[in-house]
């Protein structure tokens, strides 16, 4: 599944990680919210919570879900797949924003996803900024190596 540098199956698995992370501390935000923070009130009430809550906590998990992908995505293809894998996980999970943009049912939910997409595409940068133009290309096959 590798075309061109790119592990297809590695960037499926970030992206859904991200999203499966994301959503997991939605719900455990939420059932610590209504178990210690908030207990006794009906259903209806923590629907409502969740429906403010799960946009704000998307936007401040965005930075570091991405970081730690695109540093899974580093550590599971090696520097010079790394760069090409990360962007295609990106890709994905930036187009899933903008499909959430446009479902959303309130400005301000579809708001916090727009301010998570920034948050997202540098939580990738910095997992990958160490990496070198020439170990993004991998070595050069008709370079031999000088002896020190």
């Amino acid at each position: 599944m590798a075309a061109s540098g790119i592990r297809v199956g590695v960037a499926l698995l970030a992206f859904v990680g991200v999203f499966a992370g994301m959503i997991a501390l939605a719900y455990g935000w939420v059932a610590i919210y209504s178990l210690w923070i908030e207990p006794g009130h009906d259903a209806a009430f923590y629907e409502d919570y969740a429906q403010r809550a799960s946009p704000v906590i998307g936007v401040l998990a965005s930075l570091p879900a991405c970081w730690l992908a695109a540093r899974w995505i580093r550590s599971r293809v090696g520097d010079a797949s790394a760069l090409p894998t990360a962007l295609l996980a990106g890709a994905l999970i930036v187009a899933m924003d903008l499909l959430t943009i446009v479902a959303m049912a309130t400005p301000a939910q579809a708001l916090a996803c727009a301010l998570a997409v920034p948050l997202k595409i540098a939580g990738g940068w910095l997992a990958l900024r160490g990496i070198s133009p020439l170990e993004r290309r991998g070595p050069d096959p008709g370079r031999t190596p000088v002896p020190d």
